[in-house]
């Protein structure tokens, strides 16, 4: 008889517990909705937004990097040659840098805010008329996926590599073995 009644017990918890759950939601639901607009709206309303798209002129600081309204930004999965690099084919950091002001050609770029890096420059896909930007810089052979931070462009990287695009005519270094090997200062 004590089983029965623990079990009737911990039944009757349980039942009160999934009640209290289910008013507190629905509570919690109706204080969040305004009229006409669906939960799943109201949650995401009051949810944190990333920052904006940014849009406007750029101008390039190097094969991965921009300035845009102010903003420092970092193409998002790409590690382009350092300006000061260079590999087989030459001076391919200002390659990078002169591919990147070609695919730009001040034309208004959009960049979407993903991340901010160590740096405080915001990580970004950027596009030009429906391009990205990142996608282009490694199908032409002026930077690499950057593994490290994203599987993107990965595919790109090898469709460059077997075309023997830009840097891939020849021996390079990766950037971020250049970065270490050279380091500011």
């Amino acid at each position: 008889m004590g089983f029965a009644r623990r079990a009737g017990r911990r039944s009757l918890l349980i039942s009160a517990l999934l009640t209290l759950a289910v008013v507190l939601t629905a509570w919690a639901m109706t204080s969040l909705v305004k009229p006409g607009q669906f939960p799943a709206e109201a949650m995401a309303s009051e949810l944190p937004t990333t920052t904006a798209a940014l849009t406007g002129p750029a101008t390039v600081s190097d094969g991965d990097g921009l300035r845009l309204n102010g903003e420092r930004i970092r193409l998002q999965g790409v590690d382009a040659f350092e300006l000061h690099q260079t590999c087989g084919t030459g001076p391919c950091g200002q390659a990078a840098r002169d591919a990147l002001q070609r695919l730009i050609a001040g034309r208004h770029v959009a960049c979407e805010p993903v991340d901010t890096d160590r740096y405080g420059r915001t990580i970004a896909y950027c596009h030009v008329d429906g391009v990205d930007l990142g996608e282009q810089m490694v199908l032409q052979g002026h930077a690499l996926a950057f593994r490290r931070y994203s599987r993107e462009y990965i595919d790109e990287e090898e469709v460059a590599r077997r075309n023997r695009a830009g840097a891939w005519t020849s021996d390079f270094q990766n950037p971020a073995d250049w970065r270490r090997d050279h380091p500011r200062g």
